[in-house]
């Protein structure tokens, strides 16, 4: 048969793979969007590279033009500062074409600049030859001017008829005159004159016969004004002159030669400049080239990534649409499954609950019939100790009625496991006089089976917390089977304290359990074959019912096992530690409680009169209350040690109680629920508060005082215990309608007292009788009516063993669950008002005599 792929067991897997696909995805588009933007980035430096490119072309020119004005400024000026910055922009142009050579790497521009860089330097060349030739004309210019200083007379000093004389030297001349000395110098032959330089440098190189004149501007002013001067011709002079317009015709003829050749000087500065803009002019087009290709790739770099993005984006999509319409497929599967799980859960919870009820029933209607059968097999055994055959025959029946009251105890106990309903219960435990009770069981069992039989306690251990009800269960269910399973030999069991956790063991000479089978010995109806199962009978309860217990007290259990040998049972639960409350041994159970103040609240007033009989002289202060409401307000009023509330009552129940006093007194005080009912779902919410506790209706007067006792943490010395309370048996039926032994426990030897509860018994049972007839009249939310006054006359009932009244209140209580026909609930009722008025009469007769 092939199994079919539920769609929630995908679906996590679906979603994780789906994430992986969306985030490899991502990545990839992350990945492909930083590189192509970095491509970008990359293509945009260079571009920016190339615009630096034309910046510094540009300055290029700017130095150049400016170079070239300085040079000419320097030449008309011939200022040295001019000179010294003209220097400053020759070095600037060969920086920047230093430079240039950094930013144009490839070879075309590499050879533009070196040859810019070599008619550069060919025109400063050229601006420096200008320059020599505008210094000369400056100079020029100047020698004009003092020539055209030189008077044609000579003031002599006359000084006492003295004439200052004039000395003129062939070489050197020096001539007084208005803040000007003119010296003229015939310079030796072989030496060249400024002229003759000039003429060198611009003319032919040919030597003429006539030395060139030095004229230097030296002339000083020396007059006394005191002295009386003449003034009067002179030759020197004279001769000077011409010999200075000799010069003037030579400089006149070299003026036109140097003209000439300033020409061609500037004819090939421009020719250089031309060049030079026409380089420049080609590096500004291989950079417009050039960033108009990186242009066009930095368009297809983005276009390329922009079609990658969307593409990515799109498939991105597309996936995450499938992804979606994948997921939701399953989805749509899983809700429909979950649709039909929840169908099948609530069909499920619906058998469940029919469950609880059959076994809230039948807890009672299979255990009361075992117990009459067992309690007459036992007096029929006391009436035939001296009739052999007879006892044998009621031997029989006892064993056989102890034996299926234990199955059905198995059964109902693990189907209240199974549940999650069972109690468990915190009360102090006496370690030594848990295991004396379990041995005194088996005691005499161990003997008729000629085995050893004893058990040991830790000595460090004496009081724990814990469920003496489900230890004893589960030592029973193990020590039961160690009996059962060994025919010779010994058993025993101990309790020992090891790593804060309680170990128990149960330890046989028994047939053994092979290894193969130890791991299913704790399964539900599991035993090691049929045939043992046959031959020492059994459901297969037993071991399975002491895990569930042990696990949900938070511990384990498990064995040690060899075929042939024995076997050893052991369970952990968790250790805490109690000290008892000692108090004088000759304190009275009567007194044990005096300094506590308790409310009990019930709807019950039969319960109520009960609860006022046990405690009213055993506290400090007892509330007996038959309502919710009036509890409220007492609790407004008054501080109380201990609530002790019926689980199940109208309007207001036990846990919306608890939650008013919680949140009023903002306390956890102790609270004890009180139901007839111990299967009930309640339970399970009940045991969830804190500092709470549960006991069964109905109760004995030694069960609420050792309740009592359990919650105030206190050790009781009770009274001589009364023939009721020594035996184990439940009270006995007087004939077959009911039983007061159970009311007589609370009352004791106190006739009104009893007629009291009697009184209150039969008054609250006309009245709900009363209340359903009027119910069944009305026939408007009759279900409702009918079942909480069935629940609430169960409790009387119960009380007073009137068990075919307890069946057809039972039928009437779930009433709103079966949603029975009026007509169904007419016949029950009247049958049960019909058989109440003969329990009535009885009780009546009973009670007066």
């Amino acid at each position: 048969m092939t199994k079919k792929i539920v769609p929630e067991k995908w679906i996590q897997t679906k979603v994780a793979v789906g994430f992986v696909i969306i985030v490899a995805i991502t990545v990839v588009i992350f990945t492909i969007t930083y590189f192509s933007v970095m491509s970008v980035i990359q293509v945009q430096n260079e571009e920016f590279g190339h615009e630096h490119e034309f910046t510094y072309l540009n300055q290029l020119v700017f130095e150049i033009i400016e170079t070239e004005g300085l040079s000419r400024v320097y030449g008309i000026t011939g200022k040295k500062e001019y000179y010294e910055q003209y220097m400053q922009h020759h070095d600037s142009v060969l920086a920047v074409m230093n430079y240039l050579n950094l930013l144009f790497p490839d070879k075309i521009s590499q050879d533009g600049i070196r040859e810019i860089k070599s008619l550069y330097l060919q025109k400063k060349e050229l601006m420096d030859r200008l320059s020599q030739i505008n210094i000369m004309r400056l100079n020029a210019e100047s020698a004009k001017t003092i020539l055209a200083a030189i008077p044609d007379s000579v003031n002599y000093e006359i000084k006492q008829y003295t004439y200052s004389s004039l000395q003129v030297d062939t070489s050197r001349a020096n001539v007084v005159l208005e803040d000007t000395v003119l010296f003229l110098q015939k310079p030796e032959e072989e030496k060249r004159g400024f002229f003759k330089r000039m003429g060198d440098l611009f003319g032919s190189g040919k030597k003429k016969n006539e030395p060139p004149v030095e004229l230097e501007t030296v002339l000083n002013r020396k007059v006394d004004s005191t002295v009386m001067t003449e003034l009067r011709p002179n030759e020197n002079i004279e001769e000077i002159k011409t010999r200075i317009e000799q010069v003037e015709q030579q400089e006149q003829r070299l003026n036109v030669k140097v003209q000439k050749h300033e020409n061609d000087i500037i004819q090939l500065d421009r020719l250089l400049t031309d060049q030079i803009k026409t380089i420049i002019t080609n590096l500004h087009n291989i950079t417009i080239n050039r960033n108009e290709r990186k242009r066009q790739e930095l368009e297809a770099l983005r276009s390329d990534m922009i079609d990658r993005i969307l593409l990515l984006v799109a498939t991105a999509v597309a996936l995450m649409l499938f992804f979606i319409l994948w997921i939701s497929r399953d989805i749509s599967k899983s809700m429909r499954l979950k649709s039909d799980i929840i169908r099948a859960k609530d069909r499920v919870d619906r058998l469940l609950k029919v469950k609880e009820q059959f076994v809230a029933q039948m807890s009672h209607e299979i255990r009361t019939p075992l117990t009459s059968i067992i309690g007459f097999s036992e007096q029929l055994s006391d009436m035939l100790q001296n009739h052999n055959d007879e006892l044998a025959v009621s031997e029989k029946i006892l064993l056989s009625a102890e034996h299926l009251n234990g199955l059905i105890n198995n059964v109902l106990d693990s189907s209240m496991l199974e549940s999650g309903n069972i109690a468990f219960y915190k009360d102090r435990v006496d370690a030594k006089l848990l295991m004396e009770e379990v041995y005194q069981l088996f005691e005499l069992k161990a003997k008729k089976a000629a085995l050893a039989f004893s058990y040991t306690v830790d000595p460090k251990l004496q009081f724990f917390e814990s469920d003496t009800l489900r230890l004893k269960q589960v030592l029973i269910n193990l020590i039961g089977n160690a009996l059962k399973f060994t025919q010779e030999g010994s058993m025993d069991f101990a309790v020992q304290i090891k790593n804060s956790q309680l170990l128990f063991s149960v330890k046989d000479t028994g047939i053994g359990i092979p290894r193969e089978k130890q791991k299913t010995v704790f399964k539900m109806f599991n035993q090691i074959n049929l045939s043992l199962s046959r031959k020492y009978s059994g459901t297969g309860l037993g071991l399975f019912i002491s895990r569930q217990i042990i696990e949900a007290m938070g511990g384990n259990i498990y064995l040690e096992s060899k075929p042939g040998e024995g076997s050893t049972f052991y369970f952990e639960i968790p250790y805490k530690k109690c000290e008892p409350a000692f108090i004088n041994p000759k304190q009275q159970v009567g007194y044990i409680f005096k300094d506590k103040n308790i409310m009990a609240v019930d709807d019950d007033e039969m319960i109520c009169q009960l609860i006022d009989g046990i405690l009213h002289d055993k506290v400090l202060r007892l509330d007996v209350l038959s309502s919710p409401e009036s509890a409220i307000q007492a609790i407004k009023q008054s501080a109380y040690d201990l609530f002790m509330i019926d689980l199940h009552m109208p309007k207001v129940d036990g846990l919306q109680l608890l939650k008013i006093i919680r949140e009023d007194k903002k306390l956890a005080t102790p609270v004890l629920f009180l139901t007839a009912d111990l299967v009930n779902s309640d339970l399970k919410e009940a045991h969830k508060q804190e500092n709470t506790w549960v006991m069964g209706k109905p109760f004995t007067q030694k069960q609420i005082l050792e309740k009592l006792a359990s919650i105030f943490n206190i050790d009781i010395l009770s009274e001589e215990p009364t023939e009721m309370e020594n035996t184990n048996e439940e009270p006995k039926a007087s004939g077959k309608l009911f039983c007061l032994e159970g009311i007589k426990s609370f009352t004791g030897n106190d006739t009104d007292f009893l007629n009291s509860v009697i009184t209150t018994f039969i008054n609250n049972t006309d009245s709900g009788l009363k209340d359903i007839r009027e119910a069944l009249k009305s026939e408007s939310n009759f279900h409702l009516i009918i079942s909480e006054r069935a629940h609430k006359l169960l409790t009387g009932f119960r009380q007073f063993k009137i068990n075919h009244g307890i069946e057809m209140l039972v039928e009437l209580e779930n009433a709103k669950d079966k949603k029975a026909s009026i007509k169904e609930l007419k016949t029950t009722a009247n049958k049960l008002m019909e058989y109440w008025e003969g329990i009535r009469t009885e009780i009546m007769r009973v009670s007066a005599e």
